[in-house]
């Protein structure tokens, strides 16, 4: 069943950023129009003194979810966020997180063949973590934040930096109060471009497929219909939100959430209150 959480406000746009690593490109971290060609680089991670930034938002606002987007760190980074509260003091922070893994174990220890490449962290094979574009998400306490600082421990990244395409800061996400639409929609749209020669030949480039997600809810009320209405209203077709079908499934994530538009807008259907139906697709964003 997939209730989720549609993120659709992205508080990093009006943000302010600091940190001595990563120069001007910084700002780029509320910038979600180039996410691979133009990224934030930490250019030296060896340092923990360069690979950590600040954000100040507006205004102070409630926030649930920080998603960074397009990064590169390695499987052995961790990460930790701290909140500061309206006063944006981050010296008397009102939350201070514990180091987070960006990749935790998919597979329960043992399960895998003895000297896989994986057996002792569980993570997803190389090759498996090569298909799609690497994202984290971190849910936060859901209080009232004026300032965030991140810190990034990746010592021992082989490249010696980092990239991160963008940051995604949403207020308290969307979540309807039931769905009984059970199920999902995933598909891989092909962008392969293949052509065949006189004698019959096929050859072409190869380009990797776009994700697309359909997602109809059901029996919502009146305010919940309205509220995915108004998404689509803020997001049109161009403008990137984020569907998280279960925040507490991450081997799911890899392949679930990621930057999306909206294939068009949410259409609703109102037929009586806690009755009302929209249904929504969403189609991943590749750079």
């Amino acid at each position: 069943m997939a209730i989720g959480m549609l993120c659709d406000i992205n508080l990093a746009r009006r943000a302010t950023f600091e940190g001595p690593g990563f120069g001007a490109s910084l700002a780029r971290l509320g910038i979600d129009d180039r996410y691979v060609g133009a990224p934030s680089r930490c250019a030296d991670c060896t340092d923990l003194g360069n690979s950590w930034f600040e954000v100040s938002l507006d205004q102070p606002r409630v926030i649930a979810l920080l998603a960074f987007l397009f990064h590169t760190m390695s499987p052995a980074a961790t990460v930790r966020i701290t909140l500061a509260g309206a006063d944006r003091d981050l010296e008397s922070p009102v939350h201070v997180g514990e180091w987070r893994p960006i990749l935790t174990a998919f597979y329960p220890f043992g399960s895998l063949p003895f000297e896989a490449e994986n057996w002792w962290t569980g993570w997803l094979s190389s090759e498996d973590r090569a298909l799609w574009p690497d994202h984290l998400y971190i849910r936060t306490p859901e209080i009232v934040v004026g300032a965030i600082r991140v810190e990034i421990n990746d010592l021992t990244h082989p490249d010696q930096w980092f990239d991160i395409g963008g940051l995604f800061i949403a207020p308290t996400g969307f979540t309807p109060v039931i769905n009984y639409d059970r199920g999902r929609d995933l598909a891989q749209i092909p962008r392969d471009i293949v052509s065949e020669g006189p004698s019959g030949r096929r050859f072409g480039e190869r380009r990797r497929a776009i994700r697309q997600l359909t997602v109809k809810w059901s029996h919502l009320q009146t305010s919940e219909a309205y509220r995915l209405f108004d998404a689509g209203a803020r997001a049109g077709v161009t403008e990137t939100v984020l569907f998280i079908p279960d925040l507490d499934d991450e081997v799911g994530m890899i392949r679930e959430a990621w930057p999306a538009t909206f294939e068009k807008p949410p259409a609703a259907r109102f037929v009586y209150d806690t009755l009302n139906e929209v249904a929504g697709v969403f189609k991943e964003i590749v750079a």
